[in-house]
């Protein structure tokens, strides 16, 4: 269980919400070097785009640190935000 958080510790709420970019760039090859179908650049650009998206939305950090990799994935689907997130997308999805 510790390999599999360690692996997908990017998609992680508060790794999601509140990471540097230097954080992410540290964490993703965690997930890439097992997926090499993902690339880790555009998995971190669309870690920030997603920052926006929630800001777009009037969702607080606050709020959206307390949301599951669940709810994260049912953000992204209600708001049709699934192209211009793909590669965290399927992330969140290969961890549910």
């Amino acid at each position: 269980m510790d390999d599999i958080l360690i692996t997908f510790g990017v998609v992680q709420p508060k790794t999601l919400l509140t990471s540097t970019e230097e954080e992410l760039r540290d964490i993703v090859p965690n997930l890439t070097k097992i997926y090499d179908e993902l690339c880790a650049e555009d998995i971190i650009l669309e870690i920030l785009r997603l920052r926006r998206h929630l800001e777009a939305a009037s969702i607080s950090l606050q709020e959206a640190v307390q949301w599951t990799t669940l709810e994260f994935l049912k953000f992204i689907v209600k708001w049709d935000y699934s192209e211009s997130v793909p590669s965290l997308a399927l992330c969140l999805k290969f961890f549910l």
